[in-house]
């Protein structure tokens, strides 16, 4: 039955409710901005960059910083390593903020991100100095190659949100969660290593295999910093609109003001749907899909038939993502957080064992 506009109004004071008391965090987030576990300060000059580092790349960093200061091959190989790093990190930001725009804070990480890249591959690279200049060029072959893959592996999985229509909504959330969780970004990197350069006499498979897992690591960091800056500027604005909730003219009662908050950060990162959706607070699924629109008129059962087919779906991969990329939401709010905590439940047995760490790679970086 259909349902009223007092429903898709504690729908939308639901929603609210839920973001403007809800704060994020991600491991890998602290580890690359705050700097406790390790500091590059020194290397390249740059002094103004305080990169995080786990432990066990002290001996990396160490390294690093020595051949920074050789005047010979190392010197040179470590240069051109640098160089290769921050022009790939500038080109995968290019393409990564077509979706998130262009977050100034994301500009900054970057340049963090792309001098721990540096390290990773000088370290895989070091070995084989006599051969630097063709390693380099490789290099080069690769990161072009890698930023076109992704960029068309990126492009092929749009979210575009047909609000009204609950079937393709859905879908949209669905397949914009499969989006963010960067599965394929490995194998790209893998590939597009592979056609750069024969690495048979660089160490074979194994340095391919470490090169590669940096890469999907630096390119899921920026992708998680601008999903995080995403959902911090949403949940600011969610505490505005929470404090003009009684308005005539605020989100609760105007479904334009409030698809005009929810829509645009939807559509850059649907786990935001998936976890009001599992909160509950928008009420049942009906209200949930209809809380999309901005019409006066409402979902009919029908296309909320459709649209149900695949919430269920929407819930284990908003569960998924959050277990595996180890985003923590949480509040203040003892009724909020439990919900929260609800939500990341959902789906949990099915992955006990993901760590964030095998997430981003990280354990392909430091296997001995």
């Amino acid at each position: 039955m259909p349902i009223s506009q007092q429903d898709l109004q504690n729908a939308r004071l639901g929603a609210l409710y839920l973001w403007q008391g809800t704060t994020h965090s991600s491991p890998l987030l602290q580890t690359i901005i705050s700097g406790t576990l390790g500091s590059a300060t020194a290397l390249a000059g740059i002094k103004e960059i305080n990169i995080a580092l786990p432990d066990q790349t002290t001996d990396i960093v160490q390294f690093a910083i020595q051949a920074q200061r050789d005047p010979g091959a190392q010197g040179k190989l470590w240069k051109s390593v640098q160089s290769w790093a921050e022009s790939l990190l500038g080109q995968l930001w290019a393409k990564i903020k077509d979706i998130f725009g262009d977050i100034v804070e994301v500009g900054v990480q970057v340049k963090k991100i792309a001098l721990w890249v540096a390290q990773m591959v000088y370290s895989d690279l070091a070995p084989f100095i006599g051969g630097g200049s063709t390693l380099v060029s490789g290099l080069v072959k690769a990161g072009t190659a890698f930023v076109e893959r992704s960029s068309s592996w990126l492009a092929s999985k749009g979210v575009v949100l047909n609000t009204g229509h609950p079937d393709t909504l859905v879908g949209a959330i669905n397949a914009g969660l499969s989006r963010a969780l960067l599965d394929g970004v490995y194998d790209i990197a893998r590939s597009s290593l592979s056609i750069g350069l024969n690495w048979a006499t660089y160490g074979g498979a194994a340095t391919v295999d470490a090169i590669a897992a940096v890469i999907d690591a630096a390119y899921k960091m920026v992708w998680r910093y601008a999903e995080s800056c995403t959902i911090t500027a949403f949940c600011q604005r969610a505490q505005q609109l929470w404090g003009n909730r009684t308005s005539k003219r605020g989100a609760v009662r105007k479904g334009a003001t409030f698809t005009k908050w929810m829509e645009p950060a939807v559509t850059k990162v649907p786990l935001i749907a998936a976890v009001t959706l599992a909160s509950g607070l928008t009420g049942d699924k009906m209200r949930f899909l209809n809380m999309f629109t901005d019409q006066d008129a409402v979902i009919g059962q029908s296309q909320f038939d459709k649209g149900c087919e695949y919430l269920e779906q929407v819930k284990r991969a908003a569960s998924r993502m959050i277990v595996q990329s180890e985003i923590d939401f949480t509040s203040k709010d003892p009724l909020i957080d439990g919900l929260l905590k609800k939500a990341k439940a959902t789906n949990l047995d099915s992955s006990p064992t993901t760590t964030w760490w095998g997430y981003w790679g990280l354990d392909k970086l430091f296997r001995s």
